[in-house]
């Protein structure tokens, strides 16, 4: 079961109001089969034009010290279109499950943190978690692209 508070940040209510249809369509579209969440990520992406805004250097932190059942992986980047997408694709990927994922977005930059488990437990073999670190840099890096 997955929860969304959806907030519009400038127009309230009306804005979300405005924005449900929308938000109804796509995710039709997409449970029918008539698109895919990363057919709608890259077209958001192109779509979008590019802004100024501060460098922010992209950071991924693998700590199994935070939590007694899950490793707790902290991302720290600029805000784009897709990139909670790419990350959470990603972890996917990677045969990791995302049990709780916590996003925020602070002006131009965001900090996700996932907590995820392999097979059931953490990622407490350091090369597979210096694995995930990289591989998810790298997603990063390729987002910047």
């Amino acid at each position: 079961l997955d929860v969304f508070r959806v907030n519009h940040p400038f127009e309230g209510a009306a804005g979300v109001a405005r924005a449900l249809p929308v938000i109804e369509r796509v995710l039709v579209e997409t449970l029918t089969g008539q698109t895919t969440v990363a057919e709608l990520a890259a077209g958001h992406r192109r779509r979008r034009a590019k802004r100024a805004v501060p460098a922010i250097a992209g950071q991924v932190i693998v700590d199994n010290r935070a939590s007694p059942l899950h490793t707790v992986i902290e991302v720290i980047t600029r805000d784009q279109p897709g990139i909670l997408f790419a990350l959470s694709q990603k972890l996917h990927e990677m045969g990791l499950d995302i049990h709780v994922a916590k996003i925020a977005t602070e002006g131009t930059r965001v900090v996700d943190v996932f907590y995820v488990s392999e097979h059931a437990r953490k990622v407490e073999d350091k090369s597979r978690a210096d694995e995930v670190r990289s591989v998810l840099l790298d997603v990063l890096v390729k987002m910047e692209e």
